[in-house]
This record gives C-alpha cells, sequence and structure tokens, in this order.
C-alpha cells in the first residue's frame, strides 16, 4: 500500500465510520488508516486526499462550519431508502433466509458501521415464513435473459407434499415462452405462453427449479392483449377467463378496494355507509376476494357469481356444523 492509494482508504473509512452523528477528526482518519493498512498519513496527505474526493463529486462535510470534523454526507442511498428496501427484502417471504441475509449485507454496506449495528439490533428479526427454494434470484436472472432474448426455457415446477417438502409437480419438464414477470399479492410469477395452450399461463417463479434458457426462439407475441393487462385482471393470480362484476362495500374499506384494483376503479356512492364498485378479474379470484372479505363486501352481480359465491358460504356453513 503506498500513499498513491491512501484515497482509496480514506474513502472507505468515511463510508464505514463516519455519518451525520458521527464526525472523524484528521488524527481519527490518520489512526484509522495505519490500522487499516499500517499506512502512516501526515496530515497535508489527508488534507489534500479529501480535496480530491469533494473534486470527484463526493459530498464531504467541511471541518470548521461543523466543528467536531469530517463526515460523508452523500451516499447512494440514503439511510431511509436502504432501511426501506432491506425491511421490503426482509419481510418477502419468496427470498430465502440466506438470500436475504446476503442482499441486506450489501445494502447495509452502504451505510456507517453504527447505522448498520442500529438496523441489526432494533428492526432486524429472524422471518420464519423465509421460502426454501434458493434459486429464485438465479430464476429471476435466466427468465429475464430468456425475455430479452426471446428464447424458450425448460424447468422443472415444484409443489409441497405432506412432508412439507418441495417436489416436482410432475416428470416431464415445463418448456414455454417467457414474456414478463410481475409481483402480485406479494410473490413473483413469470407470465408465459406455449406452443401447446393458447392464451397467457403463469408459473411462481420461486416454486420453479433447474431452469435452462433453450436454442429455441419464442415466437412473435400477439399484441392483442399484453401481458401486464394480463396479469392486472387476475386477482391472487387466478386463471382464467376475465369478467366484470359489481360489488357493495362499506366505505371504511375503500382504500382496500383501491389497493387492489388502482384509482381507476368504477365506483358510485349508494348510502352513508355503503358505495358500488365494478371491478375486473377471474372468476376464482373474485371468489377468493368474497370469501377474504365478506365482513364487509357483497358480491350483487353477475347472478352466476353471487350464486356460485352463496354456493360457497353454505358448504363452509355446513363443514362448521
Amino acid at each position: 500500500m503506498n500513499k498513491k492509494e491512501s484515497i482509496l482508504l480514506i474513502l472507505d473509512i468515511f463510508r464505514k465510520y463516519s455519518d451525520e452523528n458521527h464526525f472523524l477528526s484528521t488524527g481519527d482518519i490518520i489512526d484509522l488508516v495505519e490500522s487499516t493498512s499500517g499506512l502512516r498519513l501526515d496530515r497535508r496527505t489527508v488534507y489534500a486526499n479529501i480535496e480530491m474526493l469533494r473534486d470527484y463529486g463526493y459530498e464531504i462535510s467541511d471541518y470548521q462550519s461543523e466543528g467536531r470534523g469530517y463526515y460523508l454526507a452523500g451516499r447512494r442511498f440514503e439511510e431511509a431508502e436502504v432501511l426501506m428496501m432491506a425491511n421490503a427484502i426482509h419481510a418477502n417471504h419468496f427470498i430465502s433466509g440466506a438470500e436475504s441475509d446476503r442482499l441486506i449485507g450489501k445494502l447495509l454496506n452502504e451505510l456507517s458501521t453504527y447505522q448498520q449495528r442500529s438496523y441489526k439490533e432494533k428492526v432486524y428479526r429472524s422471518n420464519p415464513r423465509k421460502r426454501r427454494n434458493k434459486e429464485l434470484l438465479r430464476n429471476i436472472a435466466l427468465c429475464s435473459k430468456a425475455i430479452s432474448d426471446g428464447k424458450q426455457i425448460a424447468f422443472v415446477y415444484l409443489e409441497y407434499n405432506m412432508k412439507k417438502e418441495l417436489k416436482p409437480r410432475r416428470e416431464k419438464l415445463y418448456i414455454v415462452e417467457p414474456r414478463c414477470i410481475v409481483y402480485d399479492d406479494a410473490r413473483p410469477y413469470l407470465v408465459t405462453t406455449s406452443m401447446h395452450h393458447s392464451g397467457y399461463i403463469h408459473y411462481r417463479l420461486d416454486r420453479m427449479s433447474n431452469v435452462r434458457v433453450l436454442a429455441d426462439k419464442a415466437r412473435k407475441l400477439n399484441k392483442e392483449k399484453e401481458p401486464y393487462e394480463y396479469a392486472k385482471d387476475k386477482l391472487f393470480m387466478f386463471s382464467g377467463e376475465t369478467i366484470t362484476a359489481l360489488l357493495r362495500c362499506r366505505k371504511n374499506r375503500l382504500d382496500l378496494i383501491i389497493d387492489r384494483f388502482g384509482t381507476d376503479v368504477r365506483i358510485m356512492e349508494e348510502d352513508e355507509d355503503h358505495f358500488l364498485a365494478w371491478v375486473q378479474s377471474t372468476e376464482q379470484g373474485l371468489l377468493f376476494l368474497g370469501q377474504q372479505n365478506m365482513d364487509f363486501m357483497e358480491i350483487l352481480e353477475p347472478e352466476s357469481l353471487r350464486n356460485r359465491m352463496k354456493e360457497r358460504l353454505e358448504e363452509a356453513l355446513e363443514q362448521y356444523k
């Protein structure tokens, strides 16, 4: 290590040991460089390196204006941004525990050691609902490349058995044309087409295994309906034909309807306590939504869907008799 490389050491020290609540004096920087690398710098070299870092665009506070020392004021990500992304990764069940820790570790490296410690001590708790399939990030990378290159993919699709083990659904490989990756209900899905089926089919990316990009080209996509439009109408990613339904809901749950269907959803006030909403999704998705929210939601139309909901409720009631 020589003095020419000391600028990188000083930058690393600023990243690790300084933030808006932790300042470094010139002496602190000299001591940290020496303990890290064995290199002893003089004060003029430290001052010169700080000025060069500023010239390169790094925002380092002015010692005199702060009165307490220097700190790295500008980072690629603010602390709140890092914590938001880290918490999102940690909360997602489909990312395995090991992958989650690795990704969060990379994000936390953007913060000082003091900020990292605060996250680990006060925010982080183990998430027992993490998935066991460790191939998710590899699957996303391979499927993204296949989409970009217009290639087909082959994979094994997994499902749980009674021993709570993920096992192949069938022996034969699935071969599909990947179209896009979407996220719904906190899960990642691959929307595909196939030579053997019409329309779109979707698969959970965290349930896919042994993904391979094939040499075979995917067909040109029919532009009648884009895959993102397909996914938008699939509540909880249930497959099937999209239908329009009329719902009667309590006003205190309007946020849930807008969160689920977007601000374009057509609504109309019915009385002081209720509103009507016209929504589009599949029959299975709407039935599942109705079952989850029966305390404040009623399916009014179409009559066939309303009758099917009645049947499900009667079947459920019979189970509890």
